[in-house]
This record gives C-alpha cells, sequence and structure tokens, in this order.
C-alpha cells in the first residue's frame, strides 16, 4: 500500500520531493516570491499539515481501504468527515490565528464563515488531494491492467502448450503405426520412413514450441509428412501440393497446418474406396494467406450425423487460432457427397 515506490526510502524521498513541490508552488501562486511576505510564507507552513492529513487519509484510508475493497458506502461517508473537518480546521486557522497576525486591515471585517469563503476554502486545500488520489487510482488501474495481461499471456501460453501437446501424440500414433506396417511387411521403405520421422521428431523438440516460425519451416514439415505418408499409401493415393505467392519472410503458428493434412489422409485416404486423392493450395496475397485441403472421400451420406464428427486435430486447431489470431482468420469446412474441403484464410496486419 505505497502512493509512490515499494522501496521505502524511495518513498519517503518522493513523499518529501513531492511536499517541497506543493509548498513551493503555493507559495508561487500567492504571489511570494514578489513581494516576499511573511505573513503568505507562515500561511503556507502552518496549513500545509491540514493538507497532508488529508491527503493520506484519502489516499490510505479512503481509497485504499474503502474504495479497493469495494466499500462504497465508507467511501462516502468518511469522504464527506474528512472534507467538513478540513475545511473546518482549515478555516479557524486562518481565522483565529492568522488574520489577527495580519497587517491588513480589511481582513479583521470578515466574517467566519459564508458560501463564497467555503468554496475558497475547497479550492485552496482540494488540488492536492485530487491530484494525489488521481495518481494512486490510475497507478492501481495500470498495475491491474498489467497483472491482467500478463495472467492473459500465461493462460494463452498453457492452453497452447497444452493443445500442443495433444497434438504430438495424435500425430505420432498415426505415423508409428505406419511404420509397423511397413516393418511387419520388412519392406525397404522402412528405413527412409524413419528417417522422415526423426525430422518431424526433430521439428517438434527443438522448433514448434516457438511462438513463430517462418513460413518456410512449415511448409517443409508438410512436404516432410506427405512424403511420409506417400510411403504408405503408394500409387493408390495422388497428392498434389500448389503453392503460389511470396512467402520467404512470412512468420506463422508452428504446426497450424499439419492438423488439416493429417486430417485429409486420415478420414480422406485412409477411407476413400478405390483410388484415393488430395489436393493442398498455398496462396500468398498482399495481407493474407490461404490455405486450402481437398480430399475425396467414401460416400458418408448414410452415416448419422452425431457419428460424422470432426477429428481431434481440426478442434485443437480451431482452438489455437482463437487463441492466436482471434479476429484475423477465417476457417471454413464443405463436405460433399465424395469430397471434404478445409479452407483457412489468415490476415496479417
Amino acid at each position: 500500500m505505497y502512493l509512490f515506490s515499494k522501496n521505502k526510502y524511495v518513498e519517503i524521498s518522493l513523499h518529501i520531493i513531492f511536499w517541497i513541490w506543493h509548498f513551493i508552488t503555493r507559495l508561487m501562486m500567492v504571489g511570494y516570491f514578489n513581494s516576499y511576505h511573511t505573513y503568505e510564507l507562515n500561511a503556507q507552513l502552518i496549513i500545509l499539515p491540514v493538507r497532508m492529513a488529508l491527503t493520506y487519509f484519502t489516499v490510505y484510508v479512503i481509497i485504499y481501504r474503502f474504495l479497493f475493497n469495494k466499500k462504497y458506502s465508507a467511501v462516502l461517508v468518511g469522504w464527506l468527515a474528512s472534507f467538513l473537518i478540513a475545511i473546518v480546521v482549515q478555516r479557524i486557522i486562518y481565522y483565529y490565528i492568522l488574520y489577527p497576525y495580519d497587517i491588513y486591515p480589511q481582513m479583521n471585517d470578515v466574517e467566519f464563515f459564508s458560501t463564497k469563503i467555503f468554496l475558497k476554502q475547497l479550492i485552496w486545500i482540494y488540488p492536492v488531494v485530487i491530484l494525489s488520489a488521481g495518481y494512486v487510482i490510475l497507478k492501481r488501474w495500470y498495475e491491474e491492467q498489467k497483472l491482467s495481461y500478463v495472467l492473459a499471456k500465461e493462460k494463452l501460453a498453457t492452453e497452447l502448450k497444452y493443445l500442443k501437446a495433444q497434438i504430438h501424440p495424435h500425430f505420432l500414433f498415426n505415423t508409428i503405426n505406419n511404420i509397423y506396417s511397413l516393418a511387419l511387411e520388412r519392406s525397404e521403405k522402412t528405413a527412409p520412413l524413419l528417417l522422415k520421422l526423426s525430422d518431424l521428431l526433430s521439428f517438434m523438440i527443438y522448433e514448434s514450441s516457438a511462438e513463430k516460425i517462418s513460413l518456410t519451416k512449415e511448409i517443409n514439415l508438410i512436404e516432410d509428412y506427405i512424403e511420409l505418408e506417400k510411403i504408405r499409401y503408394g500409387e493408390r493415393l495422388a497428392v498434389q501440393f500448389d503453392k503460389r505467392g511470396d512467402y520467404g519472410n512470412l512468420l506463422i503458428t508452428p504446426l497450424v497446418f499439419l492438423p488439416l493434412v493429417e486430417n485429409s489422409f486420415k478420414h480422406g485416404a485412409s477411407e476413400s474406396i478405390g483410388n484415393a486423392w488430395i489436393k493442398i493450395n498455398l496462396s500468398v496475397e498482399q495481407n493474407s494467406l490461404i490455405f486450402t485441403v481437398e480430399n475425396s472421400k467414401k460416400d458418408c451420406s448414410g452415416i448419422p450425423e452425431e457419428n460424422n464428427e470432426e477429428g481431434i486435430g481440426i478442434k485443437n486447431l480451431k482452438k489455437r487460432l482463437e487463441l492466436m489470431y482471434k479476429d484475423k482468420y477465417t476457417f471454413d469446412t464443405v463436405t460433399g457427397e465424395n469430397t471434404f474441403l478445409a479452407a483457412l484464410k489468415i490476415y496479417f496486419e
């Protein structure tokens, strides 16, 4: 509960500097440095403790203890009480101590209290209170905004880490199954497949944890994955991957496209009857990137809707897109009688 700093000595020093600045400012406002009248100097010295007491009571009691703890009725009562007490005390000091000391004869006939005097006292005593209270409230707001930002960022990082952890086992499960099938057949393709898997694991371990990677690396990952899957499907699968535009300097969230490609193999190529095909298109325009994956699939018209749900990879992708790109993307899927299309568009600033 500090007005300036959590370091005690720095705080005390700043408080002293603040009140010296306030005292000198008030002397300048009343013209002391023009006339050097001792009355003005003595008046400010005597009134200063009243202003300090009201300021600290407002800050440490009304604001910190009441306002920040949402005790709004106590805020109102405390403010009114301190306000009235400070006005009366300051008026007593002026009327019974300073006016008799004053050399100006016109001050002898001033009445003790009036609306004009009340407003004058308010103007002279409250600016420093308002300034200090405003600083404390703004400081508290800034700290809460900063904390909220840090917590949101930590929550985002945690959620992304969790979603990536789901993606990796899901992908590895399919790939290891492919290797197992080839190993049982003692296929010569097993070794190249293991090498591709090693490259993919290296990417996931050392690079996918980054917030952004180059789009070129993501494309290389997809191409490795395609080659890995083509070893499994052989001639019965036709895969086409077209790339257009200048994407050399673009950065992208890691593994944002792979779930779509993986989904096309899992729910398209593996379930298709006869020759299967997959068409992948990546297009970079001025301020956007379009990635589409279309694949053949068997006719699912007779399957109940609740059994034709999207896989975990697509669900996780949607969550990651919402976390990383918020309102800067569109994602749509179109299910045809024998085809499935997924289209992702990301907008860059």
